[in-house]
Protein backbone atom coordinates (compact mmCIF):
# COMPACT_ATOMS: atom_id res chain seq x y z
CA UNK A 1 0.00 0.00 0.00
CA UNK A 2 1.21 3.57 -0.75
CA UNK A 3 0.56 7.34 -1.07
CA UNK A 4 0.30 9.70 -3.54
CA UNK A 5 1.79 12.57 -1.98
CA UNK A 6 1.96 15.97 -3.85
CA UNK A 7 4.45 17.99 -2.43
CA UNK A 8 3.20 21.29 -3.96
CA UNK A 9 -0.48 21.07 -2.44
CA UNK A 10 1.48 19.87 1.57
CA UNK A 11 3.77 22.75 1.19
CA UNK A 12 0.46 25.07 0.72
CA UNK A 13 -1.62 23.47 3.02
CA UNK A 14 1.06 23.51 5.70
CA UNK A 15 2.16 27.05 5.09
CA UNK A 16 -1.59 28.12 5.12
CA UNK A 17 -2.14 26.22 8.78
CA UNK A 18 0.73 27.24 10.14
CA UNK A 19 0.00 30.92 9.51
CA UNK A 20 -2.96 31.09 11.30
CA UNK A 21 -2.06 28.90 13.69
CA UNK A 22 1.06 31.37 14.25
CA UNK A 23 -1.43 34.36 14.62
CA UNK A 24 -3.36 32.27 16.80
CA UNK A 25 -0.74 31.91 19.42
CA UNK A 26 0.40 35.47 18.74
CA UNK A 27 -3.13 36.77 19.98
CA UNK A 28 -2.65 34.59 23.10
CA UNK A 29 0.60 35.44 24.09
CA UNK A 30 0.02 38.97 23.22
CA UNK A 31 3.82 38.90 21.10
CA UNK A 32 4.66 41.96 19.11
CA UNK A 33 5.55 41.15 15.78
CA UNK A 34 4.48 41.70 11.83
CA UNK A 35 2.47 39.68 9.20
CA UNK A 36 5.67 39.36 7.38
CA UNK A 37 7.26 37.79 9.76
CA UNK A 38 5.02 35.19 10.44
CA UNK A 39 4.72 34.60 6.88
CA UNK A 40 8.18 33.96 6.62
CA UNK A 41 7.94 31.48 9.69
CA UNK A 42 5.29 29.56 8.14
CA UNK A 43 7.21 29.31 4.69
CA UNK A 44 10.45 28.33 6.40
CA UNK A 45 8.23 25.80 8.42
CA UNK A 46 6.35 24.23 5.20
CA UNK A 47 9.31 24.39 3.23
CA UNK A 48 11.67 22.20 5.68
CA UNK A 49 8.47 19.44 6.47
CA UNK A 50 8.38 19.63 2.68
CA UNK A 51 12.16 18.22 2.54
CA UNK A 52 11.97 16.24 5.53
CA UNK A 53 9.26 14.37 3.43
CA UNK A 54 10.79 14.35 0.12
CA UNK A 55 13.75 12.89 1.65
CA UNK A 56 11.61 10.02 3.74
CA UNK A 57 13.68 11.63 6.99
CA UNK A 58 9.97 11.89 8.89
CA UNK A 59 10.01 8.19 10.37
CA UNK A 60 13.52 8.57 11.48
CA UNK A 61 14.76 9.61 14.43
CA UNK A 62 16.83 12.90 13.90
CA UNK A 63 13.42 13.70 11.35
CA UNK A 64 11.39 13.56 14.03
CA UNK A 65 13.37 15.45 16.30
CA UNK A 66 13.57 17.96 14.18
CA UNK A 67 10.01 17.80 12.82
CA UNK A 68 8.32 18.06 16.03
CA UNK A 69 10.93 20.24 18.09
CA UNK A 70 13.40 22.10 16.18
CA UNK A 71 11.16 23.73 13.47
CA UNK A 72 8.45 24.47 16.25
CA UNK A 73 11.64 26.46 17.86
CA UNK A 74 12.41 27.93 14.11
CA UNK A 75 8.93 29.15 13.72
CA UNK A 76 8.74 30.77 16.93
CA UNK A 77 11.52 32.19 17.64
CA UNK A 78 11.32 33.52 13.89
CA UNK A 79 7.88 34.60 14.01
CA UNK A 80 7.91 36.62 18.01
CA UNK A 81 10.41 38.85 19.02
CA UNK A 82 11.03 36.71 21.91
CA UNK A 83 13.95 37.09 24.78
CA UNK A 84 14.47 34.84 27.09
CA UNK A 85 14.32 30.82 27.54
CA UNK A 86 10.90 30.85 29.61
CA UNK A 87 8.71 32.98 26.94
CA UNK A 88 9.83 30.91 24.18
CA UNK A 89 8.84 27.96 25.85
CA UNK A 90 5.58 28.99 26.73
CA UNK A 91 4.72 29.75 22.87
CA UNK A 92 6.32 26.26 21.40
CA UNK A 93 3.93 25.17 23.90
CA UNK A 94 1.10 26.59 22.63
CA UNK A 95 1.79 26.28 19.29
CA UNK A 96 1.63 22.49 20.02
CA UNK A 97 -1.22 22.92 22.22
CA UNK A 98 -3.60 24.94 19.31
CA UNK A 99 -2.02 22.14 16.69
CA UNK A 100 -3.31 19.44 19.42
CA UNK A 101 -7.23 21.07 19.87
CA UNK A 102 -7.16 22.12 16.00
CA UNK A 103 -5.80 18.10 15.03
CA UNK A 104 -9.03 17.17 17.16
CA UNK A 105 -11.33 19.35 16.21
CA UNK A 106 -10.86 18.39 12.76
CA UNK A 107 -10.95 14.35 13.65
CA UNK A 108 -14.13 14.93 15.60
CA UNK A 109 -15.84 16.71 12.35
CA UNK A 110 -14.67 13.94 10.38
CA UNK A 111 -16.53 11.30 12.15
CA UNK A 112 -19.55 13.28 12.90
CA UNK A 113 -19.74 14.34 8.67
CA UNK A 114 -19.00 10.35 7.88
CA UNK A 115 -19.18 10.05 4.12
CA UNK A 116 -20.47 13.21 3.65
CA UNK A 117 -16.81 14.89 5.00
CA UNK A 118 -15.23 18.17 3.28
CA UNK A 119 -11.56 18.25 2.01
CA UNK A 120 -9.20 19.00 4.59
CA UNK A 121 -8.29 22.62 4.39
CA UNK A 122 -12.08 23.74 4.49
CA UNK A 123 -12.23 21.51 7.91
CA UNK A 124 -9.46 22.98 8.87
CA UNK A 125 -10.15 26.61 9.00
CA UNK A 126 -13.75 25.89 10.53
CA UNK A 127 -11.48 23.85 13.19
CA UNK A 128 -9.20 27.36 13.54
CA UNK A 129 -12.84 29.45 13.83
CA UNK A 130 -13.81 27.19 16.61
CA UNK A 131 -10.79 27.36 18.47
CA UNK A 132 -10.08 30.64 17.76
CA UNK A 133 -13.96 31.33 19.42
CA UNK A 134 -13.13 28.95 22.51
CA UNK A 135 -10.09 30.55 23.32
CA UNK A 136 -11.97 34.15 23.23
CA UNK A 137 -14.40 32.56 25.69
CA UNK A 138 -11.54 31.65 27.95
CA UNK A 139 -9.90 34.88 27.79
CA UNK A 140 -13.80 36.77 28.97
CA UNK A 141 -13.67 34.16 31.64
CA UNK A 142 -10.22 34.67 32.52
CA UNK A 143 -11.15 38.41 32.44
CA UNK A 144 -14.37 37.62 34.96
CA UNK A 145 -12.46 36.42 37.31
CA UNK A 146 -9.13 38.82 37.23
CA UNK A 147 -6.90 39.83 40.20
CA UNK A 148 -7.73 43.00 41.28
CA UNK A 149 -5.34 44.90 43.85
CA UNK A 150 -4.66 47.78 45.41
CA UNK A 151 -0.81 49.34 44.24
CA UNK A 152 0.69 52.54 45.35
CA UNK A 153 3.10 54.21 42.94
CA UNK A 154 5.88 57.01 43.58
CA UNK A 155 7.03 59.19 40.38
CA UNK A 156 9.23 61.72 41.27
CA UNK A 157 7.75 62.54 44.35
CA UNK A 158 4.51 62.15 44.16
CA UNK A 159 2.13 59.33 45.18
CA UNK A 160 -0.39 57.76 43.42
CA UNK A 161 -3.17 55.58 44.70
CA UNK A 162 -4.23 53.29 42.26
CA UNK A 163 -6.57 50.13 41.53
CA UNK A 164 -3.90 47.34 39.64
CA UNK A 165 -5.18 44.10 37.53
CA UNK A 166 -3.38 41.35 37.81
CA UNK A 167 -3.50 40.10 34.19
CA UNK A 168 -1.38 36.82 33.09
CA UNK A 169 -1.66 38.38 29.55
CA UNK A 170 0.52 41.29 29.57
CA UNK A 171 3.83 39.88 28.55
CA UNK A 172 5.45 43.15 27.20
CA UNK A 173 9.36 43.91 27.96
CA UNK A 174 11.07 47.09 27.55
CA UNK A 175 13.53 46.06 24.69
CA UNK A 176 15.90 48.34 26.21
CA UNK A 177 15.99 47.70 29.76
CA UNK A 178 14.75 44.36 29.93
CA UNK A 179 11.89 44.69 32.51
CA UNK A 180 8.19 43.83 32.55
CA UNK A 181 6.13 46.36 31.55
CA UNK A 182 2.89 47.89 33.43
CA UNK A 183 0.49 49.86 31.71
CA UNK A 184 -1.17 52.84 33.10
CA UNK A 185 -3.67 55.48 32.57
CA UNK A 186 -1.55 58.48 31.10
CA UNK A 187 -3.95 60.84 33.17
CA UNK A 188 -3.17 59.13 36.51
CA UNK A 189 0.57 60.71 35.90
CA UNK A 190 0.17 63.94 35.17
CA UNK A 191 0.99 66.85 35.07
CA UNK A 192 4.43 65.46 36.80
CA UNK A 193 5.39 63.39 33.23
CA UNK A 194 8.61 64.65 31.71
CA UNK A 195 8.91 64.61 28.30
CA UNK A 196 12.34 64.22 28.20
CA UNK A 197 12.34 61.18 30.74
CA UNK A 198 9.95 59.07 28.16
CA UNK A 199 11.75 55.94 27.38
CA UNK A 200 11.75 53.69 24.01
CA UNK A 201 8.98 53.42 22.42
CA UNK A 202 7.12 50.07 23.79
CA UNK A 203 5.85 47.59 20.76
CA UNK A 204 2.69 45.83 21.63
CA UNK A 205 -0.09 43.95 20.26
CA UNK A 206 -3.64 43.70 21.66
CA UNK A 207 -6.99 42.91 20.04
CA UNK A 208 -8.51 45.33 18.22
CA UNK A 209 -4.62 46.63 17.16
CA UNK A 210 -2.26 44.66 15.13
CA UNK A 211 0.71 46.83 16.44
CA UNK A 212 1.31 49.91 18.50
CA UNK A 213 4.18 51.84 20.16
CA UNK A 214 3.51 52.92 24.04
CA UNK A 215 5.66 55.52 25.40
CA UNK A 216 6.81 54.57 28.84
CA UNK A 217 8.37 55.94 31.69
CA UNK A 218 10.28 54.67 34.67
CA UNK A 219 9.01 55.57 38.39
CA UNK A 220 10.83 55.40 41.54
CA UNK A 221 8.95 53.04 43.57
CA UNK A 222 5.31 50.90 43.14
CA UNK A 223 3.75 48.75 45.78
CA UNK A 224 1.67 46.12 45.45
CA UNK A 225 -0.79 44.47 47.81
CA UNK A 226 -2.34 41.31 46.62
CA UNK A 227 -3.78 38.01 48.59
CA UNK A 228 -1.82 39.75 52.24
CA UNK A 229 1.08 39.85 50.94
CA UNK A 230 3.33 43.33 49.51
CA UNK A 231 5.57 43.44 46.93
CA UNK A 232 7.84 46.81 46.82
CA UNK A 233 9.55 47.02 43.04
CA UNK A 234 12.15 49.50 42.65
CA UNK A 235 12.01 51.16 38.81
CA UNK A 236 9.18 50.20 37.44
CA UNK A 237 8.71 50.51 33.76
CA UNK A 238 5.45 51.80 32.98
CA UNK A 239 3.68 51.98 29.56
CA UNK A 240 0.98 55.48 29.14
CA UNK A 241 -2.26 54.93 27.57
CA UNK A 242 -4.47 57.46 26.67
CA UNK A 243 -7.57 55.55 26.96
CA UNK A 244 -9.00 54.44 29.90
CA UNK A 245 -7.92 50.63 30.55
CA UNK A 246 -11.13 49.75 32.42
CA UNK A 247 -15.41 50.29 30.64
CA UNK A 248 -16.52 51.05 34.25
CA UNK A 249 -13.22 52.21 35.77
CA UNK A 250 -12.77 49.70 38.21
CA UNK A 251 -8.90 49.61 38.11
CA UNK A 252 -6.29 52.18 35.69
CA UNK A 253 -3.44 50.17 35.77
CA UNK A 254 -2.72 47.18 34.28
CA UNK A 255 0.12 44.87 36.33
CA UNK A 256 3.09 42.61 34.50
CA UNK A 257 3.04 39.06 36.43
CA UNK A 258 6.55 38.86 36.09
CA UNK A 259 6.92 41.98 38.11
CA UNK A 260 6.75 39.41 41.29
CA UNK A 261 8.43 36.33 39.25
CA UNK A 262 12.20 38.08 38.92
Amino acid sequence: MYYELYIDVLFLENLILDYLLLCLVRRILGCFTTKRRIWLAAFLGSASFCVLCWFSLLGTAPGMLISHLGLSVLMVKLAYRIRGYRLLLQAVAMLYLCSLLLGGIVIWMQEQLGDHSAPFWVLAALGLVLLNLGMRMLFTFRRKRAVLCQAVLLYRGSCRKLTGLWDTGNRLYDPLHQKPVSVVEKRMLEPEIDQEELLFPIPFHSVGKADGMLQAVMADYLTIEMEGKTYLIERPVLGLTEEPLSGDGSYNLILNPDLTDR
